[in-house]
């Protein structure tokens, strides 16, 4: 059901790019639950689990066990290649391993920014995060959805950094995207096989292509803004996925393309429900 529903992958390519330019793309996120009986509560709708069974090594299946071990890694935020690091300070080298959130921006934006908005949740909830750059760094920007791409190689090169240089927990590794990165989000979490996350935030962004049947169903936060021109298609979205068996958690804030900053905790403890 999901694929058929998925079939105008060009199409829908090129009416997110004109759409989005039309729209202020001034952060990452989405807010209240359209599901939930009470307020803004979320409330997961779906019955998938998170199985994979992977070795923590990049191209793993999304959920090895213990830690990663490495060690040497700065705190605070750092630029690394293609992107930016966060450790907070909480962080020790030999201890226990963190969960670690991999942060994709939005059009026109840059990595720094949502790293910079997720620090404060990172710190408070014990996360290392890193943020990836769009290989196409013109005036809009983007990333390739391509498989093989620079950018599917600068992310398993960046998750690769993060594990020899911090001591990453290997079941509790959250994909994030926003915009044109939760469109790339999808990319990744359909097409692989085995996937290198254990759970998916996407914010103000649906399906543009096939969901492998291969795919690992992990624990998916869908959120977009009730003024924005695709709500429609990211409700539909969550909907399919929902039908197809994900665990799906929704939730739609009152905002248009925008990440309000304050729906960040909501997402931190949804993800630390889901995967203690």
């Amino acid at each position: 059901m999901f694929e058929r529903n998925c079939r105008l992958r060009l199409v829908m390519v090129v009416f997110a790019v004109l759409s989005l330019t039309l729209l202020n793309i001034s952060g990452a996120g989405c807010g209240s639950g359209h599901k939930s009986s009470r307020g803004n509560v979320p409330v997961s709708t779906g019955t998938g689990s998170n199985t994979g069974t992977g070795s923590g090594t990049g191209t793993g299946t999304g959920s090895g066990t213990g830690g990663s071990s490495g060690s040497g890694g700065p705190k605070g935020v750092n630029s690394i290649a293609n992107g930016y690091s966060y450790a907070p300070d909480s962080y020790v080298d030999g201890g226990n391993p963190y969960p670690l959130i991999f942060i994709l921006h939005g059009l026109g934006d840059n990595p720094k920014n949502l790293l910079l908005m997720w620090s404060s949740v990172a710190k408070e909830h014990g996360y290392l995060l890193c943020s990836l750059a769009a290989s196409d760094t013109g005036s809009i920007g983007g990333y390739n959805n391509d498989p093989g791409s620079v950018d599917e190689q600068n992310m398993l090169a960046m998750l690769e950094h993060m594990k020899s240089n911090y001591n990453v927990r290997l079941d509790k590794i959250t994909l994030f995207g926003f915009s044109n990165g939760g469109y790339y989000s999808c990319t990744i979490v359909f097409r692989f096989a085995k996937n290198p996350f254990d759970a998916w935030i996407v914010c103000s962004a649906y399906s543009l292509g096939f969901a492998q049947p291969s795919a690992t169903k992990i624990p998916a936060y869908l959120m977009w803004g009730s003024k924005e021109q695709s709500a429609p298609k990211c409700q539909k979205f969550a909907d399919e996925l929902e039908a197809d068996g994900w665990d799906v958690t929704t939730r739609i804030h009152s905002n248009g393309h925008t990440v309000p900053q304050s729906e960040l905790p909501a997402m931190a403890d949804w993800l630390d429900g889901k995967i203690p």
